[in-house]
């Protein structure tokens, strides 16, 4: 929190409100959308006594199923919205937030073992350096193009990188399987 705290003081020296409110709404798009297409898998593995690999393998394909669904609500909403808003940048905004939220559907499932296993300094980690990353690219982006992309941007970057930290710190090689996915489903819903 003190890491975005101190980005936004940043942030607001160089980037104009306008900025801000564009990617806001581009953002409050994606919560909506992220938020009917909710699926608690990882809360699934969390109560589940034991998982085993197979469990880990559904949650991940249900992930990345859900995060395809939602990149392609993005892109198929994106121009409508964008022509309602009158404002044509907004498309590009929900196009570049899918792409955030498919990043975000290809987390390692193992993390949450961190949880449930009360392992907070490997979480701690993971959300430090995707927000360190995050606010890194951000500024540099801001001061150098005034942007309301260096936002974007950097939202993306810090996804990336906790995508690809979560497979380094809990190695895991996911496959695309189905089975186990109606045990988690069943939970979830």
């Amino acid at each position: 929190n003190l890491l975005n705290f101190l980005g936004m003081l940043v942030l607001a020296r160089i980037l104009v409100p306008e900025d801000f409110g564009l990617v806001a709404l581009g953002t409050t798009i994606l919560v909506i959308v992220t938020a009917v297409t909710d699926i608690p898998v990882a809360e699934a593995l969390v109560q589940h006594k034991e998982p085993k690999t197979d469990h880990f393998h559904a949650a991940w394909t249900l992930g990345f199923l859900r995060a395809a669904l939602v990149a392609l609500l993005c892109a198929l909403i994106a121009h409508p919205l964008a022509r309602f808003y009158g404002d044509a940048r907004l498309a590009n905004v929900v196009l570049a937030l899918g792409v955030y939220a498919f990043l975000a559907g290809l987390n390692n499932p193992r993390a949450i073992m961190l949880t449930k296993e009360l392992i907070f300094w490997q979480q701690f980690m993971l959300q430090v350096t995707q927000k360190l990353v995050g606010l890194v690219v951000t500024i540099v982006l801001a001061v150098t193009y005034q942007s309301y992309w260096a936002l974007i941007l950097g939202t993306v970057a810090g996804q990336l990188a906790n995508t690809l930290i979560s497979y380094t710190v809990l190695p895991f090689r996911p496959h695309f399987r189905l089975k186990h996915s109606k045990e988690l489903l069943s939970f979830s819903i």
